[in-house]
């Protein structure tokens, strides 16, 4: 149950972190494809 709750805890600060990038992002699409990788 633990574990359940850190990935969701994990997933939420992933999430929010790529849309705080996504929207600092002049082009969106490089950092979605290509700048996590």
């Amino acid at each position: 149950m633990k574990t359940l709750l850190a990935l969701i805890s994990v997933a939420r600060c992933a999430c929010s972190l790529m849309q705080c990038a996504y929207s600092h992002q002049v082009p969106p699409a490089d950092f979605q494809f290509g700048g996590v990788l």
